[in-house]
């Protein structure tokens, strides 16, 4: 059986399909990645509220009284409550 070869100018047709198929896919594909995301859009007013109502409760997480301590006060008083 005869080696199968290709011409240079089938190579080069082969080549100029690709661009064209990547040109036409890129082109169609374009639209979908400018379609607006799903969801509620953030602005930067709504991030900065958001971030300071966090702060907040960090600071009131930050206040609570230290378990640590409590619990060794607890233990020791404890028997004469049962």
């Amino acid at each position: 059986m005869a080696e199968r070869t290709m011409t240079d100018e089938h190579k080069a047709a082969i080549a100029a399909g690709r661009t064209e198929a990547a040109a036409v896919r890129d082109y169609l594909g374009a639209p979908e990645s400018q379609r607006p995301k799903r969801g509620r859009q953030v602005n930067a007013e709504t991030l900065a509220e958001r971030r300071a109502g966090i702060d907040s409760q960090l600071a009131a997480i930050a206040d609570e009284p230290d378990m640590t301590a409590a619990e060794t006060r607890f233990i020791a008083h404890a028997a004469n409550y049962s």
